[in-house]
């Protein structure tokens, strides 16, 4: 079970990706990134007149059978509204709601 939210990004989003193509079960909101991205930025400054900016140089394509997943990896749980609500909107809502259903999981798994 892998815990995400949208402030799940760079090597948390990879470790993420990876354990679910492991057959990790999700739990939370959809990460902040996406699989099919531009990423590793080159920053730079404009020598005459000081401007910066940045430009990705990587493309990565995590989905390539499937766009709508390479936008975003949906949670198999998805921590919604009714769900925070339910916990109070507790910080910790994610962790849980990932108890709650960790038993149900578990009995999953056990009954394959």
């Amino acid at each position: 079970m892998v815990l995400c939210s949208p402030w799940t990004f760079s090597s948390g989003y990879t470790m993420m990706k990876y354990l679910y193509f492991l057959g990790a079960i999700l739990v939370g909101t959809p990460s902040g990134q996406s699989g099919n991205c531009f990423w590793a930025i080159l920053e730079f400054e404009l020598n005459h007149t000081s401007i910066k900016g940045a430009v990705s140089h990587k493309r990565f394509i995590d989905f390539p059978d499937d766009p709508e997943k390479g936008r975003v990896l949906m949670p198999h749980f998805t921590v919604t509204y009714d769900k925070l609500l339910a916990y109070g909107f507790d910080e910790n809502a994610e962790i849980l709601y990932a108890l709650d259903i960790l038993p149900l999981i578990n009995k999953g798994r056990n009954n394959r």
